[in-house]
């Protein structure tokens, strides 16, 4: 089921202007049309950079068992990622106050602004579909 998507034209001139656009792929059990960082723990948005991994593993998805899963590919646009160095040092508050506007973690990508990204297509799994057929 595909909710909404962009032109990649228009994609293409977003980078050009603000940074990098990469594809990353998130997986809940509600389904959206937007991302909400009032709706997460922490404020911030966990993205996987591989699908295959993230089906197989879940990549520290919080799901619950039962409810049906929507995985999300995306498009993020970030100008100023910080790495493991930063993520490890400063707090989310202090990164965004020193001009990150991301974290780049080896198989994951953290994002700080639900503005940074669009929802390319949604895709509703049957249970057995995560990690690796075995739910």
């Amino acid at each position: 089921m595909k909710l909404h998507g962009i032109p990649d034209s228009a994609l293409n001139r977003i980078a050009q202007i603000t940074g990098q656009s990469l594809e990353l792929y998130h997986v809940s059990n509600e389904l959206f049309d937007s991302f909400d960082t009032a709706q997460t723990a922490q404020g911030i948005l966990w993205f996987a950079k591989d699908r295959a991994e993230l089906l197989s593993s879940g990549s520290g998805a919080g799901l619950y068992p039962g409810r049906p899963v929507y995985v999300y590919d995306c498009r993020v646009t970030v100008a100023n990622p910080a790495g493991w160095d930063e993520y490890e040092k400063y707090g989310i508050g202090e990164l965004k106050g020193l001009g990150f506007d991301s974290v780049d973690l080896d198989d994951s990508f953290v994002v700080f602004d639900p503005d940074d990204v669009e929802i390319l297509s949604v895709y509703e799994l049957d249970a057995g579909d995560m990690y690796g057929g075995s739910a």
